[in-house]
């Protein structure tokens, strides 16, 4: 249950790191301070007054004398008496006998005078004077000064100035063939690692591989580390190592074929990285690497520089690859890829292998049968991780 419970776990945790390995390097546009060449001058302003003639119009409010009509109504009262008859009671007294009298009153006529007017209308008329205003424009001119400056150049001279640019890398040409070219393209400042595409072959094929960058261009043909994977994660067949298996940036093995196609293309160095379980990292480095003779993929290196690694892989020159079904090793007593389980350039059998089980121990237990480099850490000291990477020679 245990082993089970433990492979669940590591087979999740693979499908995590492969997720994150299978992000692509990107290159987008970036702007660039380069120092390009300008001619600059010595710069003089001469300045000089001139005059022009500037107008502009006015406008004035005169006054100008009219006569002017004018005329008021004049009403006229024309009056007259007329007398006009009114009645009025006249009191008497009447005395029929002596000693007896009635007052008594009769009617008559009396003319009463009253005056009586009528309105006649008429106008009066009269010149009189007023001034009346207009507005009149005026012209009015003036000379205006005015400095006019221009810039004399003297005295020419190349200079360096920086300037900003925006630069995109290509990355769409056939030429680009692995890491190098990449940095080669982009430069150091631009370029990134991680899991780049590569065409490969003749361009008619139309196959790509995906390498894992490095630093300073290096490109990984074979790495492991853990990464969750089984111990044995590298048993595999012959023709599994011909054509590749796992993950760029991962436990990857690029293939065998696709190694032949490169390094038979240009002159490679190789560089082999080894950490052990103490986390101390070392390397070996040969100037010429190559995978030759197509149906044995026999190893061909040479030149070996390195640190405190040591070399454990010249003595593999010159033999072809031999691997669990398929013996092509110098050992008369048996198969070395499976006495030592892992496919490898074996003589009879190997000075280091890095293509066997991964443990992950300082002491395996065993012989030679685990992730081993003789002149580092020995046989039975398992590496953490270890990777194999080329880079055109320069």
């Amino acid at each position: 249950m245990k082993r089970i419970l433990l492979g669940v776990i590591g087979s999740l945790l693979a499908l995590l790191s492969l997720s994150k390995a299978q992000d692509m390097a990107v290159y987008e546009c970036v702007e660039k301070v380069v120092m390009s060449e300008e001619i600059v001058f010595d710069e003089e302003v001469n300045c000089r007054h001139i005059y022009h003639e500037e107008c502009m119009n006015s406008y004035v409010t005169k006054f100008k004398s009219h006569q002017r009509n004018e005329c008021s109504d004049q009403y006229k009262k024309k009056c007259m008496i007329v007398y006009d008859p009114v009645p009025i009671k006249i009191p008497y007294q009447f005395c029929p006998k002596k000693d007896f009298c009635r007052n008594l009153t009769r009617l008559t006529v009396k003319e009463v005078p009253r005056e009586m007017c009528s309105m006649s209308l008429g106008k009066k008329c009269e010149e009189k004077p007023m001034l009346l205003p207009t507005i009149e424009a005026e012209e009015k001119c003036l000379e205006v000064p005015k400095e006019v400056c221009a810039i004399v150049q003297s005295n020419p001279r190349p200079v360096q100035k920086p300037v900003i640019k925006t630069w995109c890398p290509s990355l769409d040409s056939n030429d680009i063939r692995d890491c190098g070219d990449v940095l080669t393209v982009v430069g150091s400042v631009m370029y990134q690692t991680g899991i780049h595409e590569f065409p490969i072959g003749p361009p008619e094929s139309n196959r790509t591989i995906r390498m894992d960058c490095d630093e300073d261009g290096w490109s990984v043909i074979q790495s492991r580390g853990q990464f969750g994977n089984r111990e044995n994660y590298f048993a595999r067949p012959w023709l599994a190592f011909v054509n590749g298996f796992g993950v760029p940036g991962m436990e990857f093995w690029l293939g065998l074929e696709n190694m032949h196609l490169i390094t038979n293309s240009k002159n490679y160095s190789l560089k082999i990285t080894l950490e052990d379980t103490d986390g101390i990292v070392d390397h070996a480095i040969y100037t010429e690497f190559k995978i030759s003779e197509k149906d044995r993929y026999a190893l061909y290196v040479n030149g070996y520089t390195g640190g405190l690694g040591g070399d454990s892989f010249s003595y593999h020159s010159g033999f072809s690859f031999s691997a669990v079904d398929r013996d092509t090793d110098a050992w008369p007593e048996g198969n070395c890829a499976l006495r030592f389980r892992g496919a490898w350039w074996h003589g009879a059998c190997h000075h280091g292998n890095l293509n066997s089980f991964n443990k992950n121990t300082n002491d395996t237990g065993s012989f030679a049968d685990s992730i081993v480099w003789r002149d580092f850490r020995g046989y039975r000291h398992s590496l953490r991780s270890a990777k194999m990477a080329i880079k055109v020679l320069n």
